[in-house]
């Protein structure tokens, strides 16, 4: 019975969504219709309940202080990646990316997304329902019209901390606390 109404909800959630993208003063934007090409994550209904968890997991520990433009924007970076390598073919392969890191005599694994690392403390509900539904939104393919700049954003990280990475790539934007980018354009 959970999983029947989880479906229909899915459903109403598919069938409103793209709707309410085409008022003309809709804080929404198709993907599909803007003058920027981004990834679009296209799953067999199967995976798409998994795909969300692992997405909603993320936005929720990467971003879940945040308001909704800044969980939008993490999930852009995470929706954006899959498929840019042969690891990463789905929400679930870029979220839980790790690698190997060697220290001294010590190898230790660094993970891609820091929580997936840390001990997890249990979800709050309300951030979690706000993730979930920011989840949903960006995997039917909308944003809001805030990120349409946004385009291609594959990176991000804290404005606390100062990575050797970031100056190889293009600041695109700042949410609150996060700085965005993407590769730069080769002239």
């Amino acid at each position: 019975m959970r999983q029947l109404l989880m479906v229909i909800a899915l459903i109403l959630y598919w069938i409103m969504i793209p709707s309410l993208a085409h008022e003309a003063d809709s804080p929404l934007v198709n993907l599909n219709y803007t003058k920027f090409v981004e990834s679009q994550v296209k799953l067999t209904p199967p995976n798409r309940v998994n795909e969300e968890h692992c997405l909603t997991e993320a936005i929720y520990y990467e971003s879940g202080n945040q308001s909704v433009l800044g969980k939008e924007a993490v999930a852009l970076v995470i929706v954006n990646r899959v498929g840019t390598s042969r690891a990463r073919r789905s929400v679930c392969a870029v979220v839980q990316e790790s690698y190997p890191v060697q220290s001294n005599e010590e190898t230790h694994i660094v993970c891609q997304f820091s929580y997936r690392c840390e001990e997890r403390r249990a979800p709050m509900r309300d951030m979690w329902k706000e993730s979930s539904k920011v989840a949903q939104r960006v995997m039917s393919g909308y944003v809001h019209r805030e990120l349409d700049a946004a385009s291609g954003i594959l990176y991000f990280h804290t404005s606390s901390v100062h990575p050797t990475w970031a100056k190889t790539k293009e600041k695109v934007i700042q949410i609150e606390e996060h700085i965005f980018y993407r590769e730069p354009l080769i002239p």
